[in-house]
This record gives structure tokens, sequence and C-alpha cells, in this order.
């Protein structure tokens, strides 16, 4: 296989800016991509500038599942093919969830719920429910939805009718150390827990 070169290079990070830009507008922000997607601020800085070119297996897997691509896509984007996002997705909500993933990444390891929802590996637990892991995607991609046409949405936006779910919500996103899948993750099973309420309720029990 030929060695990409500088140019190729170059043009992928292109690509990945782009990619970034594509997946939601609260990624303008380098920082806030690398936050959210578990991803050191340094390597996303480093592909996307063309300043380094030894990723290592791990690193690419783990690079291609932040920016939502097909496994080996990056690979081929530096012989010259284009870059292939992974659709369906969570974001599109085109698919059912899937098992959690093991992924490699720079800061320990990560699950990823349906090749789009990223959670630390102590929190992997809670996505075995199959109910939360069958609605945390589309309350993912509500919530992203409705986070780029107004960033300063609440809770209440993103759930509206519930009671316990908007109130997690807002208490995790106002503490920095929860990234947008956690807060969906913790939230969804607020959410859940309370429509069985409801029901036990209708039922008279």
């Amino acid at each position: 296989m030929e060695v990409p070169d500088a140019a190729a290079w170059e043009r992928l990070g292109e690509l990945l800016v782009q990619r970034r830009a594509q997946i939601s507008p609260l990624y303008g922000r380098r920082t806030r991509f690398a936050e959210d997607r578990h991803l050191g601020q340094r390597v996303v800085y480093e592909i996307e500038k063309a300043r380094r070119q030894n990723f290592g297996d791990g690193t690419i897997a783990a690079l291609e599942a932040a920016y939502e691509l097909v496994p080996g896509s990056l690979r081929r984007t530096l012989a010259g093919g284009p870059l292939e996002p992974a659709i369906p997705s969570a974001v599109t909500g085109e698919r059912g969830a899937a098992p959690p993933v093991p992924v490699s990444a720079g800061n320990g390891q990560i699950f990823a719920l349906d090749g789009d929802v990223r959670i630390p590996a102590d929190m992997a637990v809670m996505s075995q429910d199959m109910a939360i892991r069958s609605t945390m995607p589309e309350i993912l991609a509500r919530a992203r939805r409705i986070l780029a046409r107004n960033p300063r949405a609440t809770g209440r936006d993103i759930f509206p009718g519930e009671t316990e779910a908007p109130k997690i919500w807002d208490r995790l996103r106002r503490d920095d150390a929860f990234t947008l899948d956690e807060c969906a993750l913790y939230a969804t099973a607020g959410h859940l827990e309370e429509e069985r309420r409801k029901w036990r309720a209708r039922r008279g029990g």
C-alpha cells in the first residue's frame, strides 16, 4: 500500500473538520467535540491539522467512532477515497440499538452504544437495560437537534411534559464533568422510570 503523503493528510484533516461540523453545530469548537467524544484534544488537533502521521490502530478506531465513520474509512480516505459516514446511526434514528462495543480511547476504555453513543466503561452496566438501549439513542438525537437550534435549551425543552427527567438533565448539564452522552444516559433512565410510574398508576397499582 502506498504511504500517504503530506497532501493526503492535509486533505483528510480538512474533511474531518467538515465532518465534525456536519455531526452537530455544537462541534464548531474542537474542544467541545473532543470532550463529548472522549478523545484527547491534542489527538483531534493533530489529525485535523495534519501535524502527525503515526497514529496507531487503536487511535484510528477511536477517531472513526468519534467522527461516526465506517471502520477503515480513514485509511481509505488517505488513499484518495471519500469519508464514509456510518449511516444509519443513532443520530438519524434509523437503526435499533446494538450491544455496547468496547473502544480503545486516549483516556481509557469507553463503550460505543449503537455506533454513536459513547459512555465510560464504569457506566456501561446501565446500557445493558434493554429499555435504555432502545430509548437513549432517540433521546440523544432529540437533544442534539434541540441544542443545535438553541444551545440554551433546558430539560423541559428536551423532555416536555415530564417532571423527573428534566431535573436530571438540567442538574447534569450544569456539571462540566458530564458529557452530553452521559447526561442523556441518566436522563433516559429517569424518563423511563417516570413512564413506569405513570403506567403503574394507570393500572391502579
